[in-house]
């Protein structure tokens, strides 16, 4: 109150007093994520109840946000808006897989798909007010290719190559 008295009542001040407040009544911090700091919590907190690839792929993905997010990545998780978001679709779309064709959509949309896990999970925690990643739409994926199933001739081949236990799992 002094402090806003002689005119130095500013965000840091006005968040600190309110942050002091909060513990005395609940007896716990208040804890403020940035988007980096969220997103690295997010995945480090599903690591573990998951196959390690599903892991590893996670992991790339929010390395990928980041890197696409930029300096956004810095900026606290309560603050960030949809439109700071959607800058990582034209990020992904430029990027370029091994083999140097671009990244297909279906992988894509993966990453997506994780960026809006983590701020539904973040939304459910209470760190954010509004699911500001609930809007950013999936690509559409036109680069798919449509596989179809064995034929018969394939799956005779298939069976005719198998060796064990693998000759009974082909039929």
């Amino acid at each position: 109150v002094d402090r806003a008295e002689e005119g130095n009542l500013t965000e840091t001040v006005t968040r600190k007093a309110l942050t002091e407040i909060y513990l005395l009544f609940s007896n716990r911090e208040i804890k403020l994520y940035t988007v980096r700091e969220w997103m690295q919590e997010w995945a480090k907190a599903k690591a573990g109840q998951e196959p390690l690839n599903t892991t590893e792929n996670r992991n790339r993905s929010v390395e990928h946000i980041l890197d696409a997010l930029n300096k956004t990545a810095n900026k606290r998780v309560d603050l960030v808006t949809t439109e700071e978001l959607e800058t990582v679709k034209p990020w992904l779309e430029l990027q370029t897989a091994r083999n140097g064709q671009p990244v297909r959509k279906s992988t894509q949309n993966i990453k997506l798909s994780h960026l809006r896990a983590a701020f539904r999970e973040a939304f459910e925690r209470g760190h954010i007010q509004r699911n500001v990643a609930a809007p950013i739409k999936n690509f559409p994926e036109d680069d798919s290719e449509i596989v179809m199933p064995f034929t018969p001739e394939e799956l005779d081949k298939l069976h005719r190559a198998a060796e064990g236990e693998w000759k009974d799992a082909i039929i």
